[in-house]
């Protein structure tokens, strides 16, 4: 028989037959239907972007109900990465889960040697995923060896966060908006970029090993924390005028625990934080700087630490507001941020005390959403 009609018959046959295979594996399908209920309908109508740049946003429907038939990886299911039939990356924030996040790494752990990304974090209180208890700590339960992407922020975990290095490819790694009560890490390995562990009030540990553990750690938010260890923001930031009409001196006080900076970032802001003029860095232990030329007006100063390995501290002091004078001279209410809290990672944001509610949110939360 002719080779090509050989193949028409044959492909023909299989359409009338409806034998053609699901392109999901069955362990896959399996792990993805023992999560706890997901509201699919929710997840389709929203539309998640991966946090892997690399992925192109899936928008096809859920099944209602996940069956052998079910075809994730075929049908490009909303949040669901496929590399061929394996799904690899589970990406469902604000999904309505309820249920422990033991339920969680107890159903993806027959397809945690694939996974590279893992999120389930809640960004929307409406919508939130409800996950609480204990990160699961029996052996290998949490040995996911090409996991990148974890988020479990604001999902109602408690407990501890325990070592993962064995989950050595983590390059973002989210726990913040929780009520862990302990820090015990290290988290990754070198590869890691991104640790948020903000807003567990009272959590408790130390960060020294993790920094030693992750040197491509750029980003390490703990603020609203007990944690010890890290970059701390500085203190005592003042703002008062300098020689001459339009100049601005800014002193402040080095963090007085923590790591210790080698540089700070030094900016100036007349609308509250919309946009900042940038002075030249600080070399550290230095700890003023001066601003001429400006025009008259009220101005409010960020100071960020950071180090010569790249660390920059995410929370930035931020001082009371001085109005400069025509004749240069000015008036303040006094100081405050830079103290309250371990935090680290990009010095980059804006908008007064509340500049780092989520510095780990670019990588994340604006990707998360298209």
């Amino acid at each position: 028989m002719n080779k090509n009609i050989f193949l028409a018959a044959l492909v023909a046959s299989c359409a009338y037959s409806g034998s053609a295979l699901s392109a999901t594996n069955a362990s896959s399908t399996t792990a993805l239907a023992a999560l706890p209920t997901v509201d699919t309908s929710w997840v389709v109508s929203v539309g998640w972007a991966s946090i892997d740049s690399t992925k192109t946003p899936n928008t096809g429907a859920w099944d209602a109900t996940i069956t052998g038939a079910s075809d994730p990886c075929g049908d490009n299911w909303a949040g669901i990465y496929c590399d061929g039939n394996d799904i690899t990356h589970i990406e469902i924030p604000n999904a309505k889960m309820s249920g422990t996040l033991a339920e969680v790494f107890t159903a993806l752990a027959p397809i945690k040697s694939q996974l590279i990304s893992i999120n389930v974090s809640s960004t929307e209180e409406a919508d939130r995923n409800i996950l609480s208890g204990p990160i699961p700590v029996d052996g290998s339960a949490i040995n996911y060896p090409l996991l990148r992407y974890l988020g479990l922020n604001y999902i109602g975990a408690s407990g501890d966060i325990p070592d993962l290095t064995s989950n050595s490819a983590l390059v973002v790694a989210n726990f913040y908006g929780n009520s862990f009560t302990s820090y015990t890490g290290p988290v990754g390995g070198t590869d890691l970029s991104f640790l948020g562990l903000h807003e567990n009030d009272g959590m408790s540990g130390d960060l020294t090993a993790s920094l030693a553990n992750s040197p491509s750690l750029f980003s390490m938010s703990s603020y609203g924390t007990s944690l010890v260890g890290g970059l701390n923001g500085v203190e005592n930031i003042a703002l008062a005028a300098g020689v001459g009409d339009g100049t601005l001196n800014v002193s402040w006080s080095a963090p007085s625990a923590g790591v210790v900076p080698d540089a700070y970032e030094v900016d100036l802001s007349s609308d509250e934080g919309e946009s900042w003029i940038s002075l030249p860095d600080v070399t550290a232990p230095n700890n003023t700087a001066a601003a001429d030329s400006l025009t008259d007006g009220t101005y409010i100063a960020r100071i960020t630490p950071k180090t010569n390995a790249g660390l920059v501290g995410s929370v930035q002091g931020i001082s009371e507001e001085f109005t400069l004078g025509a004749s240069g001279t000015g008036s303040t209410g006094g100081t405050s941020g830079g103290t309250g809290g371990t935090s680290t990672g990009s010095g980059s944001s804006s908008g007064g005390g509340g500049a780092a509610l989520w510095i780990l949110a670019l990588p994340l939360l604006g990707r998360f959403r298209r």
